[in-house]
């Protein structure tokens, strides 16, 4: 009798954590269709990759639901690539695909069409890069040119013509990068900070911890300026202007108008300590100031 009672409790037992888990995968299974209606494909996949983990063995009947709905998706996807026109939104299209179903069964149709819509897309972009060139604009044709030669869904031949436009604009593109390499905020030893912006202006400022010493004499003097401002005024209240002006064999120059005076600024990179900022009075008096960059 004691034995019939234990099998009695532990069939009903059972029956409860059958019940259970068939409603939890009945909500789960909602989730998705209400996520596929809505075309929301991120939570469906999210949500069927969570249903196989836990129902799929527990509830077949239910599984084969959502293998379908996995299986539309799919096809809608697919689907999908068909309707695009421009290379650009086909490869989207099949990119979309791929991240969902990377070995779907619509997998080798799929990356053909991207390799045809990637290899259609450089073709244009190299003749935008043409364009962008004959007005001057080399820094937009390089990155062009640039995003084809780094593609692998480029055949060898497109890639080998993006790479000769390339090169024979590379002279040009590091000239305009030159231009603006300065932009940003660079650091001297004493802590005082030269933030140089687009419109050729140059701020200063002067975090909390600083050393006057801990530069050169003309560095010192600027510490001790700034100082006074920031007693008088609450805040530096000196900047200057600066302009490119060429190539230099070490790196770009600038010049910088600042504190009454002009100063020559080479922009040179050092082994092992990164790109540097030497400034020195035009006059040529005083020992050169050392800036790293910040930001």
């Amino acid at each position: 009798m004691r034995k019939f009672l234990t099998l009695f409790l532990i069939s009903i037992f059972t029956t409860i954590v059958l019940v259970g888990c068939s409603n939890e995968a009945q909500t789960s299974l909602t989730d998705i269709q209400t996520a596929y209606a809505n075309q929301d494909y991120d939570s469906a996949m999210d949500e069927i990759d969570n249903f196989k983990t836990l129902y799929a063995e527990k509830d077949p009947e239910l599984l084969a639901e959502v293998e379908k709905i996995s299986s539309d998706i799919e096809k809608s996807l697919f689907e999908k690539i068909s309707s695009q026109n421009s290379a650009e939104d086909i490869e989207t299209a099949c990119n979309e695909y791929l991240d969902y179903f990377p070995n779907g069964q619509y997998i080798d149709s799929v990356n053909s069409r991207l390799a045809e819509a990637a290899e259609r897309k450089a073709i244009e972009d190299i003749n935008t890069a043409k364009e962008y060139i004959e007005n001057k604009d080399y820094l937009e044709a390089d990155n062009l040119l640039q995003n084809v030669i780094n593609s692998t869904n480029v055949t060898e031949e497109t890639i080998g013509q993006a790479k000769e436009l390339a090169d024979s604009i590379a002279n040009r593109v590091a000239t305009e990068k030159a231009k603006t390499a300065i932009i940003g905020t660079w650091g001297k030893a004493t802590g005082v900070c030269y933030t140089f912006e687009e419109d050729g202006h140059m701020d200063v400022s002067i975090p909390g911890s600083y050393d006057k010493a801990d530069g050169t004499t003309l560095d010192g003097y600027e510490v001790t300026k700034i100082l006074e401002e920031i007693e008088t005024y609450g805040r530096p209240i000196r900047g200057g202007t600066w302009e490119y002006i060429g190539e230099h064999e070490k790196g770009s120059l600038y010049s910088l108008f600042y504190d009454g005076s002009r100063h020559e600024c080479l922009l040179t990179h050092v082994e092992g300590q990164g790109d540097m900022l030497i400034i020195v009075l035009a006059s040529g008096m005083g020992e050169p100031s050392y800036l790293i960059k910040m930001s």
